[in-house]
């Protein structure tokens, strides 16, 4: 194995860890602006819109009820549409509860390669390669057979997670659609 190579690509994948940490925040802060939109929009309390659409936190059938007939009470779903919205909403939160998890999973698999990468380079270093020796298998072999899993496994999430995302922009699309034509439908100043 090549030094140069594992040292570089140790630290090639640090840095692409810190990039994708930026791109967790962005799916967070996109959700809670519309979260917060919606509450406003309909004049709810967030307790209760939590209750609803936090399947990932799992709340009991008795706060949920609760929060459902405070919801109704309240007089601000007054049709089909606006009951629709916050099934886009429970839905919303499933992808990004899944989503999360497989940007843990991703991040961790190359987080495991990367400091496979440094430590067989720095080994590497000091041990060039005959103490490494073992009677059927050498270590190169072991090596590769680490990183190819580790890799499949990358390229498995980092596809998973195209295809959440796609998913999560459609569903905020949607969302995005939705309350304005709510804010339009409670705006009086619009009619």
């Amino acid at each position: 194995m090549d030094t140069g190579f594992l040292l570089g690509g140790g630290f090639a994948l640090l840095i692409a860890l810190l990039g994708w940490s930026d791109q967790i925040r962005g799916t967070q802060e996109r959700t809670r602006i519309q979260e917060r939109e919606f509450l406003d929009t309909y004049n709810f309390r967030w307790e209760h819109f939590r209750s609803l659409i936090r399947t990932s936190e799992s709340p009991n059938a008795e706060t949920r009820l609760a929060a459902v007939l405070r919801i109704l009470g309240s007089g601000g779903l007054t049709n089909q549409v606006d009951v629709l919205l916050l099934e886009d909403f429970e839905h919303l939160d499933d992808i990004r509860y899944k989503l999360e998890n497989s940007y843990s999973i991703r991040y961790w698999c190359v987080f495991i390669a990367s400091v496979e990468m440094l430590i067989t380079g720095i080994l590497s270093i000091y041990l060039r390669g005959s103490i490494l020796k073992c009677s059927f298998l050498t270590w190169t072999h072991v090596y590769s057979a680490i990183w190819i899993i580790l890799v499949g496994i990358i390229v498995y999430f980092t596809y998973r997670i195209s295809v959440q995302e796609s998913d999560l922009r459609q569903t905020l699309a949607k969302i995005d659609d939705k309350l304005r034509t709510a804010k339009e439908n409670k705006d009086p100043r619009s009619n």
